[in-house]
């Protein structure tokens, strides 16, 4: 999957945890979202700045780095698309993402007027949450 110029071959995903497993919840879009909040696993910026300027942009509770394959966010029927983020750190915004369906797919559940965020919570909250690593 390519964004920003490069090839990404990782993405983690900012989770509070609790016994530090996350819940399907963490996972979830809200009504009027399109995507996942993600960002590319990259060198710099580092996880632990990625999660700071998360917890600034006001995520609460005890933090952590949910990790996933973009391949296999593909398989799922995802796509990795570059967007803003909206934490204060620039070097951070640089490399947000979202998971998203592909716009075909969202075509159709608009036609259908079915909510992308209610498939999206229905068919791929839970398996996210069963397939991502949280990193020690």
């Amino acid at each position: 999957m390519e964004g920003h110029g490069m090839r990404i071959d990782d993405v983690l995903r900012v989770v509070a945890v609790r016994r530090g497993k996350p819940r399907t919840a963490e996972f979830t879009l809200r009504p009027g979202e399109r995507g996942l909040s993600l960002f590319a696993l990259v060198d710099l910026p580092t996880v632990e700045s990625i999660i700071a300027a998360v917890q600034v942009a006001g995520k609460r509770g005890e933090l952590a780095a949910a990790v996933f394959g973009a391949d296999d966010l593909r398989k799922l029927g995802l796509r990795l698309i570059p967007t803003l983020g909206g934490t204060p750190d620039e070097t951070v915004n640089a490399v947000h993402l979202e998971a998203r369906f592909p716009r075909w797919r969202e075509w159709l559940l608009r036609l259908r007027g079915r909510p992308i965020h209610q498939e999206f919570n229905e068919r791929l909250s839970a398996r996210l949450a069963e397939i991502a690593s949280i990193l020690e």
